[in-house]
């Protein structure tokens, strides 16, 4: 896997177009950035399109490197545990192999900058004065709200407004495991995202491999032919559709051949949502609960905040041929 790294990063024509950085991040490189713009320089769309392109390529790159790099840690915990059971006396199968799993990646980029584009982001927190005629009906529907919901049985969407009431901003952690098992269409949807990540990680590999593969996948990006977001319905949880509705998730693992053949894949699940509401609607008048849209006012006035929901199942275990 070294040499699949440092002929990749040293191959002449890869080396004129993308910059290698140590911990595996591909980048266009400026003097290719350059070169577009002179090829270009009257085709303003052409450009865009090609830098597009570029951009696209070193993302697939980035992902070879960083699986190779992560799939290269891994087999070195191998090699440690295969040489502590020798040292131990001990067979595999009574001190079987528990890699670790690559940490969850950092939030997704972007996600601010659009909301703020709508109205409902960070910039707009605490960007108005509240209307002298709006305040008292503002405290009655929160009020009402919260009984709503206490009354509905509904304690995943109470509790994330609650958090948002609460006005901090902080973010909220999610209990992935809990979701998982109250959405079972999210944990089936959740596992072929892990397996389809496993099965491209290992297409990264050297010829003749067959140690571990370590893999790690962005929220919401598509692996195989599979999108990692996940729409709850109403009828499937009503509780987490009101809370979360749609759910953006990355996927981080480890395969690796089980002791009694095949393959086992331990991987984790991690979710992340912006908590906001669609803007749009004030509230005075009419005084009505049954249009959500009101409920970024309270943003906006400084009474409650938006955040993120982020969170990590356990290790989850699949074997398989």
């Amino acid at each position: 896997m070294k040499s699949e790294l440092v002929a990749t990063a040293k191959d002449p024509f890869l080396s004129s177009i993308f910059t290698f950085a140590d911990d595996g991040a591909v980048s266009v490189s400026p003097s290719h950035l350059a070169r577009l713009a002179t090829t270009y320089a009257d085709d303003p769309e052409g450009y865009r399109q090609a830098k597009l392109s570029a951009e696209n390529s070193a993302a697939q790159l980035q992902n070879k490197m960083q699986t190779l790099l992560r799939s290269i840690d891994v087999a070195t915990q191998m090699y440690d545990w295969q040489v502590e059971n020798a040292l131990l006396g001990v067979s595999d199968a009574q001190r079987p192999f528990v890699p670790r799993v690559p940490p969850r990646p950092p939030k997704p980029s972007g996600q601010y900058e659009e909301a703020n584009k709508a109205g409902a982001g960070p910039e707009d927190y605490n960007s108005k004065d509240v209307p002298f005629l709006e305040g008292p009906d503002l405290q009655i529907m929160r009020q009402s709200l919260k009984i709503l919901l206490a009354t509905a049985d509904t304690p995943v969407s109470e509790e994330l407004l609650d958090h948002y009431f609460g006005n901090s901003g902080k973010p909220y952690e999610m209990n992935v495991d809990a979701i998982y098992r109250d959405v079972p269409g999210f944990g089936a949807h959740a596992t072929r995202s892990a397996e389809a990540a496993a099965a491209e990680a290992r297409t990264y590999m050297p010829a003749g491999y067959t140690g571990p593969v370590a893999f790690s996948t962005d929220y919401g990006s598509t692996v195989g032919d599979q999108e990692q977001t996940y729409q709850i319905s109403k009828d499937e949880n009503f509780d987490y559709w009101g809370a979360l509705h749609n759910i953006s998730y990355a996927t981080t693992g480890v395969s690796y051949s089980s002791p009694g053949g095949g393959q086992t894949l331990d991987y984790q699940t991690s979710i992340y949502d912006y908590y906001n509401f669609e803007p749009g609607t004030d509230i005075f008048p009419p005084l009505d609960i049954t249009d959500q849209r009101f409920i970024n006012n309270y943003h906006l006035y400084g009474w409650a905040q938006n955040y993120d929901v982020t969170g990590t199942s356990s290790t989850r275990h699949s074997t398989g041929g």
